[in-house]
């Protein structure tokens, strides 16, 4: 067993918890933009399962259960997740919508990198494809809000 793969599957697996916490606590922040919400309320959700999933893989690799098709995680830095943790961590009902929707936007690049780096390394090619997939409808929606709000600041000349 490697333990930087290991290691990396751990920090998979927080990344996936922090976003179960990350947008539920973020949907009660969108209560009046209902289409954030919505998306927001139905990924928390959704990200149960890909927590589910995760934990199983890490189960399975611990437990020597688990094939590599090819190490393509020994070399990504993971510094850059304990940030992401960092930065999902901290939202709060005090967070401002435009620093929820950069975290949010941040959280689905990294972790739809993730997916395609875990898919290469283990395989599992449908159920990752499957959890991009979902990341990408969020990450779009997040984007064309991100761009809204940044409109709306400039043309109310707050920037």
């Amino acid at each position: 067993m490697n333990d930087k793969i290991l290691k990396f599957l751990e920090k998979s697996l927080k990344i996936e918890d922090s976003g179960v916490n990350f947008f539920s606590k973020s949907a009660r922040r969108f209560s009046r933009i209902s289409e954030l919400k919505v998306y927001f309320e139905t990924f928390a959700r959704t990200k149960v399962s890909h927590k589910a999933f995760m934990h199983e893989l890490t189960s399975n690799y611990k437990n020597h259960q688990l094939k590599i098709k090819k190490d393509t995680i020994s070399d990504f830095d993971i510094s850059g997740l304990e940030s992401l943790l960092d930065d999902v961590s901290v939202v709060g009902d005090h967070s401002l919508p435009e620093d929820i929707l950069k975290s949010a936007f941040n959280y689905l690049n990294i972790t739809i990198k993730l997916y395609s780096k875990l898919s290469a390394t283990f395989g599992f090619d449908e159920s990752f494809n499957k959890m991009s997939a979902e990341s990408k409808l969020v990450f779009d929606v997040v984007k064309k809000h991100i761009h809204e709000f940044t409109e709306e600041i400039r043309f109310y000349g707050y920037e």
